[in-house]
Parts: C-alpha cells; sequence; structure tokens
C-alpha cells in the first residue's frame, strides 16, 4: 500500500469528467457492450431506480450502515437514482443529452457543501476535502452497439 496515493493527471481530455477532473488519486471504470440505440440506453441511465438494480440497497448499505440513510443512499424505489443524487450533495456538471452526464460532489471537512454550479465545483481547491466526480457516457459502436 502507498501512502498517500499518488496523483494522477489526464493526458488529454476525452470526455466531460476530464474537464472537471483533470488530476486525481482514485478512480474506478466499467464498461459494457449493449446491442441497442444509443438514445435509449441514455435513457435507461437516467431513469433506472434503485428497485430496478439487483442488491443495490444492501451493497449501499454495506458500505456504510450507520449513515446511508443520512446520505441519501436509501434512494425510493420509484425514483430514478440520477433524480435522487442531484436533490442530495450531488450536482449536474455537464450533459450532453444522449451521450454523456456527469456529476460531482465535494464533501467539505465541516460537512456543509458550498458549491452550487459546474465552476465552482471546477475551481474547488481546498487541502482536506473529498471530490467525487462520475460520469455516464454512451459511445454509438456502429451496427447496433
Amino acid at each position: 500500500m502507498v501512502w498517500p496515493a499518488p496523483l494522477r493527471r489526464v493526458e488529454a481530455e476525452r470526455s466531460a469528467l476530464d474537464h472537471f477532473m483533470p488530476a486525481y488519486q482514485f478512480s474506478e471504470f466499467h464498461d459494457i457492450r449493449i446491442h441497442a440505440a444509443p438514445a435509449n440506453v441514455y435513457r435507461a441511465v437516467r431513469e433506472v431506480t434503485a428497485d430496478e438494480i439487483f442488491l443495490f440497497r444492501t451493497l449501499t448499505w454495506i458500505r456504510d450502515p450507520h449513515r446511508s440513510l443520512l446520505r441519501g443512499m436509501n434512494a425510493p424505489g420509484s425514483k430514478p437514482l440520477l433524480d435522487v443524487a442531484t436533490r442530495s450533495k450531488f450536482r449536474v456538471l455537464a450533459e450532453q443529452p444522449g451521450r454523456e452526464i456527469v456529476l460531482g460532489t465535494v464533501v467539505v471537512w465541516d460537512g456543509v457543501s458550498r458549491i452550487h454550479t459546474a465552476e465552482e465545483f471546477r475551481r474547488f481547491d481546498r487541502p482536506g476535502n473529498a471530490i467525487s466526480v462520475i460520469n455516464f457516457l454512451v459511445r454509438d459502436d456502429g451496427d447496433g452497439w
């Protein structure tokens, strides 16, 4: 284990995510090919609910059993997860409808995030705070993929 985690930098912006997080310490990437129209895939990303994701509540509870209810992760089963996230601590930083959406949050040491706009998020630079960004990017690979 290396402590602290090394800072990595984006070499070239390939998505809006890279614009908002050009340097980072931790990352996670998931990719899946789906045989469907890109517009349908994007709509599914925007509309998926907690009830539609197998073990969603169990996995978020395991992550933080005492605070999952307080942090907004106990999403109502019928509400789209991205809507629940943006009504709590996450902000939509960028969206190219049908292609990409980027959400971000800042967890500040005093518990009060004062980030309200994408520009404030991009300029935020106070050591000792956690910054988190997530994106969903739909890419058309052709032939229905």
